[in-house]
């Protein structure tokens, strides 16, 4: 609402914008939030941008400016009946369309060569990465081949009448887009079984590591259903109303194909998340408390419990060598007194992700530290 109360944009039968405008809103809300968790994670938990990275920034920003001229094309006309609107006033909605078209297509390019990026860091093998640029030349000749046919001859043309009058074989052009690309996002989810296949690991956890690729495929059914509204479209004769059925398909599987980029980087973040809610006291951040804690935990335990004796392992070399003074064991040592009776011997193991020069009670490192517990009960008899 405006300050005069009056509605920022109308939806009625002859202005449906306001549609497209919300849709595309609320899409590109959820992927810039995406985008944040994926910065976060590379640069908190898991340190290190990669090619992959760096591509869905690119992909992002071109989503940006395209969801930006969508909503000043509506300004213009966009998505109003055309009786209402001048000749000058649908010339400029055509023209708009077609940049708004070739960008949602890049898009699309830039989404899919995020994922080769991520895949190509995953395998080392020679015949893999062999695949991946062969999807990635696909990928290339679809989106120039693409952009070609929508503007030579097409939505560059003159004024509609009706959008098929002045674009010979507009839908079977559109047709040929999105079964294209349909084609790409199936193999990238096929040779990520290919790569799944080989590892060694237990079924249920390729399960797990496959739906983190499987949540490309829906990106077919956004597809269908642009499609679909677009050969009501090509017949229309009042093309600026009926395009915004379609656009809103559009702007959905645009920002849906950026938004599961960040499902690889979910893991982590939601570790992360799991030290506040309910698992604090097994996972924590690398914080300087947590560092000092850890290294302290076994000399709590303890103090608290009598005849208890604190094990801890010392079998990192990285721990020997930096700043602290007791010998290296390779496994944890335990001495207890010989005398008769049943102890309690509590074993600490910490394990942190550390890069070189850290240590277990390291106060500047922010790296996950993991603690586990063991608790072990010997019973000593006299002889």
């Amino acid at each position: 609402m405006t300050a005069s109360g009056k509605p920022l944009v109308v939806i009625d039968e002859s202005h449906h914008a306001g549609i497209v405008i919300v849709v595309g809103t609320l899409a590109l809300i959820m992927t810039l939030i995406c985008l944040a968790i994926r910065v976060y994670v590379r640069t908190i938990l898991s340190p290190g941008f990669g090619r992959d990275d760096y591509l869905l920034f690119v992909a992002t920003s071109f989503a940006i400016i395209q969801t930006s001229l969508v909503m000043s094309n509506s300004a213009k006309g966009f998505g109003t009946t055309i009786s209402l609107l001048s000749s000058d006033q649908v010339v400029n909605v055509q023209r708009t369309m077609a940049t708004t078209d070739t960008l949602f297509l890049i898009t699309a390019f830039l989404s899919k060569c995020c994922v080769l990026g991520m895949l190509s860091r995953l395998t080392p093998q020679r015949i893999h990465h062999f695949i991946l640029y062969a999807i990635l030349g696909l990928s290339i000749c679809w989106v120039l081949s693409s952009v070609l046919i929508i503007l030579v001859h097409c939505e560059l043309n003159k004024p509609w009448a009706r959008p098929i009058d002045h674009c010979s074989g507009l839908f079977q052009k559109w047709e040929y887009i999105g079964a294209t690309d349909s084609i790409i996002e199936l193999m990238l989810f096929l040779f990520s079984i290919l790569l799944v296949k080989s590892l060694q690991m237990p079924t249920s956890r390729k399960i797990i590591v496959l739906s983190s690729f499987a949540v490309r495929l829906p990106l077919i059914i956004f597809t269908s259903l642009h499609l679909y509204h677009l050969k009501n479209y090509a017949y229309s004769t009042n093309p600026t109303l009926d395009i915004i059925d379609s656009y809103v398909w559009t702007q959905m599987g645009m920002n849906y194909s950026l938004i599961v980029c960040t499902s690889f980087c979910l893991a982590p973040f939601m570790r992360a998340i799991s030290v506040t809610y309910g698992n604090a006291g097994e996972v924590t951040l690398g914080t300087s408390s947590a560092r000092s804690k850890s290294g302290k935990y076994a000399r709590d335990v303890s103090k608290q419990q009598s005849q208890s004796y604190a094990l801890q392992s010392m079998d990192n070399q990285e721990e020997a060598g930096h700043g602290l003074n007791n010998p290296r064991h390779s496994q944890p040592t335990f001495v207890p007194e010989q005398s008769a009776g049943i102890f309690n011997a509590t074993v600490s193991d910490v394990c942190s992700r550390r890069t070189d020069g850290d240590s277990v009670a390291s106060s500047e490192s922010t790296k996950m530290i993991i603690k586990k517990d063991v608790e072990v009960t010997i019973t000593h008899e006299p002889r």
